[in-house]
């Protein structure tokens, strides 16, 4: 399906881009949001769920409500009526159609009630009315056109500040209300408005549209950091300004050559039009691509800033030079598509499943409801311990393929994190708990920070020195309890170097699996890296941290 909407957003991009520069057909613009409200749609698709399995029929109403609401705008570009307005409110009355929003989710987020749904679609299929009205209001208030210091209120203003006044509120309440659906159902019923808008009256239109492709290109940036394991965009992040300025100046750039490229021959239009999308595109792709060099360099938060951008500029673009991008917006979407596999973070999965082992853990308060496992995750979600007893006197050897050591260093807002795996050892508990002993080994080769040009470099002298430093090694000394947690002191060798090393670690539960004992513990600890001989970097950062999820069974 991703394969399908990659070369259904880039093929209709192109088409767009050729009927911008030539303005052959004057129903080119419309088509082009009309692609783009699809294929925000069919993205969205995975994510509707009713009662906890994924259902379509939400979003393919959806898409039945753009396609009408299309044709409609085709159909009745003659007429000068102003019921056709009225079809898109109508239209978003007939939600109430739809068997059951009862137990509807999109994103994991429930509405409260089908209620908020409707007020929201009724308020994007309104605005073209809305706008008729104060504009009527304007008119009869002032006999002549509104002036502040010889500027004029001239024509799209009202429908300008309507747009964005509805986008405010949809972020503000709805997200609130519906999560982050509401984006793509305002949208779609704004673009819907837009489209049977077209002609009928005064009114900018494309505004309408504008504004309904933004919201959901809004409604397409969750999805896409979903994927990547993000929540959210901070713009105080610097790869998300850098992605939003890039975006702009994208913009800027496509609007400019194609403007040159109408002016010209077949000849140099071709050249400009080609250039018009192929650069913009290939500097998103840079973009992309700088995240496998650093990681808070581009990636997938700044593709998120450039579709933020892309929407807030696009409505004013339209107010203000009466031309969209819709055609670079769509082009945009299926480079990220194609780029997005060899740059998302890589998704990890929790290799200890508490529940399949009978290990029972207590539920804080905001976890209720969620599966057991033991994730690894950061360390405020620590589990509870419990104390070493008789039944778990003896040895016990790590499961390389069930354990992972969790790593994370740099600066507050620009982590790099990473994981070791097959990790081997030994853990040895005796009946003076203080004589217990645990023996590990890291191999070094296992060692990932989810990206593999990176991880190449790791391995080479300047860093880990694979070939002659294969594993790193802890091996405890002292073992002492400490509330519900046990401290461990010992000696951690890397690249040669040995130094002391406190560890706390943590037995979650001992359960059982294919008939064998099986002990799970969490821990956390950290070094300086910078006492085993790595160069100190404030860029890159000096102190590891570490959190580990081990799973052992009984020899």
């Amino acid at each position: 399906m991703v394969t399908i909407i990659t070369y259904f957003a880039l093929f209709t991009g192109v088409i767009a881009t050729i009927g911008n520069v030539r303005k052959k057909h004057p129903l080119i613009s419309s088509a082009s949001f009309f692609c783009l409200g699809i294929v925000v749609l069919l993205m969205s698709m995975p994510h509707f769920s009713h009662t906890d399995i994924i259902d379509r029929s939400l979003p393919l109403f959806l898409l039945s409500i753009l396609s009408i609401s299309f044709f409609i705008g085709i159909l009745s570009q003659r007429s000068n009526s102003l019921w056709w307005l009225v079809i898109p409110v109508l239209l978003a009355f007939s939600v109430l159609l739809l068997p059951s929003l009862d137990g509807f989710s999109y994103m994991g987020f429930s509405p409260d009630s089908e209620t908020e749904i409707i007020a929201f679609a009724v308020c994007g299929a309104l605005l073209p009315l809305i706008t008729l009205f104060i504009n009527y209001l304007l008119k009869k208030l002032f006999v002549t056109p509104l002036k502040i210091n010889d500027y004029s209120f001239s024509t799209g203003t009202t429908e300008l500040i309507l747009v964005y006044a509805l986008i405010a509120g949809a972020s503000a309440l709805g997200m609130f209300l519906l999560g982050n659906f509401v984006m793509i159902l305002t949208g779609v019923f704004l673009l819907s408005a837009g489209f049977t808008a077209e002609n009928k009256t005064t009114l900018k239109s494309d505004i309408f549209k504008a504004g309904g492709s933004a919201m959901l290109l809004w409604g397409l940036i969750p999805i896409l950091l979903e994927k990547a394991g993000f929540s959210t965009l901070d713009f105080t992040k610097g790869e998300i300004i850098e992605g939003a300025f890039i975006g702009v100046a994208m913009i800027v750039f496509f609007e400019r050559i194609l403007t040159l490229a109408r002016k010209n021959q077949l000849k140099q239009k071709i050249v400009l039009s080609v250039s018009a999308l192929v650069l913009p595109l290939l500097v998103l792709s840079f973009v992309g691509f700088a995240y496998t060099q650093l990681e808070r360099l581009g990636g997938i938060l700044a593709f998120g800033g450039v579709l933020a951008a892309m929407g807030l500029i696009s409505i004013l673009y339209v107010y203000f030079k009466n031309s969209s991008f819709v055609a670079l917006q769509l082009s945009a979407i299926g480079v990220m598509l194609i780029v997005f596999p060899y740059i998302k973070p890589v998704e990890k999965k929790s290799p200890i499943n508490l529940q399949e082992l009978g290990i029972s853990q207590e539920k804080k308060e905001n976890d209720k409801g969620k599966d057991q496992e033991l994730k690894p995750t950061e360390m405020k979600n620590e589990p509870e311990g419990i104390a070493l007893d008789d039944e778990s006197l003896g040895k016990w050897e790590i499961d390389p393929e069930n354990s992972v050591v969790e790593f994370e260093l740099g600066p507050k807002g620009g982590r790099t994190s990473g994981e070791i795996k097959k990790i081997r050892g030994n853990f040895h508990v005796r009946e003076n708990i203080e004589k217990s002993k645990i023996d590990v080994t890291l191999p070094v080769q296992s060692l990932t920070t989810y990206n593999s040009m990176r991880d190449e470099h790791l391995m080479e002298e300047d860093y880990f020195h694979e070939e002659k430093y294969p594993a790193m090694h802890f091996v405890s000394e002292d073992f002492r309890k400490e509330n519900d947690a046990y401290i461990l002191s010992g000696k951690f060798t890397m690249l040669g170097t040995t130094n002391p090393l406190e560890l706390r670690l943590k037995v979650v539960g001992i359960g059982e699996k294919d008939g064998k004992d099986v002990m799970v513990l969490w821990g956390t600890s950290r070094i300086d890296r910078t006492k085993y001989g790595m160069s100190s970097s404030s860029k890159i950062g000096d102190i590891v941290d570490f959190t580990f999820n081990v799973q052992l069974h009984k020899k």
